[in-house]
């Protein structure tokens, strides 16, 4: 098993929050929380910044922050537009005109 599958398995936010990076498809942020969104269509509530759990996910997937308020695993993201970022559950986000940019790699 090579070093990145190694790291991917689970990352550990706190003593009670495990969670496996390929099964988020977003974050959104909510003041000084984040919801995390799972490819299953569940959702879980942290008590941490965007900012602070983004740092984390950057090291386990490819997570994009697209506007102030929301991020994104672009393993999930079904298509990338002018319009928005769609995923593959059929959520659509809109990225910010600042943010739009990190999406021209995509």
């Amino acid at each position: 098993m090579n070093s990145v599958q190694t790291k991917s398995l689970v990352l550990s936010l706190g003593q009670r929050t495990h969670l496996i990076p390929q099964n988020v498809s977003y974050l959104e942020a909510e003041g000084n929380y984040t919801n995390v969104y799972s490819t299953k269509g569940g959702k879980r509530l942290l008590s941490t910044t965007l900012k602070i759990v983004l740092e984390q996910f950057q090291l386990y997937g490819n997570f994009v922050r697209i506007s102030r308020k929301h991020a994104v695993n672009m393993h999930h993201v079904s298509m990338v537009s002018d319009k928005g970022v769609s995923l593959h559950s059929g959520q659509d986000l809109l990225p910010s005109r600042r943010m739009a940019k990190n999406l021209d790699k995509y």
